[in-house]
């Protein structure tokens, strides 16, 4: 099949195209995966036919011939569709699907349009289409009018799939796997002229703080000079919201590719597993949002294949015979929370035990708690996957998403019942910039601590002693005994004797102690990555610069919440 010579068109007009297009295929994408589930909805089909249509036109106004012909294509199959001469079915959903990742790769890189083999996977893929709209204008002729569904045999629409497997896997390629540019419906600001403005206002912020430090040493707080600049700072202080409010995102979109990620991997293993997911509106930085498909991919990979059992072994089990895979989104205080839960298999410890004893990975001289156990699978190398297969690869992989979440701040915890299933849940930053944080001193060092998680701060004093076995582990607080996390101890400095200050901790409705010798201020800080040396590190979360040009580290609440009290 010959296509339209695509021409040299202006950048900008190509570049809306592409930011329109992707937003189309997005739709498209959700509508198709929609019409699954709410078979016979003409309304969908019209939907889908107007994006096609649209498409059409929009890549004809561009001279992007490849994408015109698919798009026209496809079109016509929908009109099939919608005259009621073509029924919808999964194979028909595939091309539907198939057709939007080939306009999603072009988009990805447009000049796959001149690369051969890209274009001879167009042709046959076309030749797909054209079958579909030949046989039903013969079984039309045939049977009056009558649905194609019917008459089209199952052996010939198994055939109508794209040959080569890379466009059917398209949707997993990383350079796809990136959540599309939002349009704020006035606008359009190309995303690095947002990234750029976040980190200028980080940079002046933190310029702010310096100059506000130094003013306060020389000038009265009566001064007007520093109540304007007081007033100078809570302005930039909402400016930089503001800034940080451009790249949030909803996970809708990300949340879309993981369905759509899951039906194609629940169709490959052949198993019966209802997908779903809560919390798409919850909102997050895009930055984070494109960095954390990956990982969560993974995980829902893991549980469709090696979380839920066969529809055998889940009778024995007394489980209903199809299994389910839910991922969830919520945030809290600061942070957004996803969880990726099944009601499978679980993780067997002792098999995991034993695989990594066999890899070499842990000593068997050594015992290990089940939390432990559990965490081995996060270790680089391990998998109990025997051979490699294209849903889990070659079982190696957990390692990465445990260090991919890491990157961007966040943690995973690990909820195991064997044989009944398993949940992964990641804490991940809302965002990756600025946090308000109060900032503490512990043995002449000063630490950053989240604001959100400071309950009350509290002068010590000798009868708020609680003592367990000689030591004072423990401080009353009214009618409450709080235990006390021995910071110091972590840090590697000797014991908080010169401690003036206690600081009590809230996290998950739970709560303890910290002791520090003084708290030098609360202000909006700019948060820095953590070098990968530093990595190792579980107590802490990221730095920050303070205002006289120090590096402060962030201590990570979550961590120390984990530990017992000394």
């Amino acid at each position: 099949m010959d296509f339209k010579d695509d021409s040299n068109i202006d950048d900008e007009f190509l570049q809306d195209f592409i930011i329109e297009t992707r937003e189309h295929l997005e739709t498209i994408e959700m509508k198709v995966l929609g019409l699954e589930t709410e078979a016979g909805d003409d309304q969908i089909i019209h939907s889908l036919f107007r994006a096609f249509h649209t498409i059409k036109g929009l890549a004809g106004f561009v001279d992007q011939g490849l994408i015109e012909e698919i798009s026209h294509k496809t079109e016509t199959i929908l009109d099939l569709c919608r005259k009621g001469s073509l029924e919808i079915n999964k194979d028909i959903s595939n091309l539907i699907l198939n057709s939007s990742d080939l306009i999603g790769e072009i988009c990805n890189d447009i000049n796959l349009v001149t690369n051969k083999g890209f274009r001879q996977r167009v042709s046959e893929f076309m030749k797909n289409l054209e079958f579909v709209e030949i046989y039903e204008q013969r079984v039309e002729k045939t049977n009056n009018n009558n649905s194609l569904t019917s008459n089209l045999k199952n052996e010939e629409l198994k055939g109508i799939k794209v040959e080569d497997e890379d466009v059917v896997s398209s949707i997993h390629k990383k350079n796809d796997s990136k959540a599309p540019d939002i349009n704020g419906g006035i606008i359009r600001i190309p995303t690095k002229k947002v990234d750029n403005l976040v980190d200028m206002m980080g940079e002046l912020i933190i310029t702010q703080s310096q100059i506000e430090q130094e003013a306060e040493k020389k000038y009265d707080s009566n001064d007007s000079f520093l109540t304007k600049l007081l007033n100078m700072s809570r302005i930039m202080k909402e400016m930089q919201s503001l800034s940080m409010s451009l790249r949030m995102v909803a996970l809708k979109s990300t949340f879309q590719k993981l369905a759509r990620i899951a039906r194609d991997t629940i169709d490959e293993l052949g198993k019966d597993v209802n997908f779903e997911f809560e919390g798409e509106e919850t909102e997050i930085d895009r930055n984070i949002a494109e960095k954390i498909l990956e990982p969560l991919v993974h995980l829902v990979k893991n549980s469709l294949s090696h979380g839920i059992e066969t529809p055998e072994l889940r009778r024995k089990r007394g489980k209903s015979p199809g299994g389910k895979v839910i991922v969830s989104a919520y945030s809290n205080k600061g942070s957004v929370y996803i969880e990726i839960s099944d009601d499978g298999n679980g993780i067997d410890l002792d098999k995991v035990y034993n695989k990594a004893l066999e890899k070499g990975l842990i000593r068997d001289s050594k015992k290990y708690s089940e939390k432990e156990i559990q965490e081995f699978i996060f270790l680089p190398g391990f998998s109990t996957q025997k051979d490699a297969d294209t849903i889990s690869g070659r079982g190696v992989g957990m390692d990465v998403v445990k260090t991919e979440v890491a990157k961007i701040g966040g943690k995973i915890e690990i909820i195991n019942t064997p044989e009944e299933g398993c949940k992964f849940i990641l804490k991940i930053p809302i965002n990756l910039a600025v946090m308000n944080g109060t900032i503490i001193s512990i043995m002449d060092n000063k630490y950053i601590i989240p604001t959100l998680n400071i309950k009350q701060i509290i002068q010590v004093k000798d009868d708020s002693w609680v003592e367990v076995k000689g030591k004072k582990s423990m401080i009353r607080l009214r009618d409450s005994v709080i235990p006390i996390i021995r910071v110091a101890k972590i840090l590697n400095k000797k014991a908080e004797n010169k401690a003036k200050l206690v600081i009590v901790l809230e996290m998950d409705q739970q709560f303890k102690a910290i002791l520090v010798d003084d708290i030098i201020g609360r202000r909006e800080i700019v948060v820095k990555p953590i070098n990968e040396e530093f990595s190792n590190l579980d107590y802490i979360s990221g730095a920050s610069i303070l205002g006289d040009g120090t590096v402060s580290l962030i201590l990570d609440i979550e961590y120390l919440f984990r530990l017992k009290g000394a």
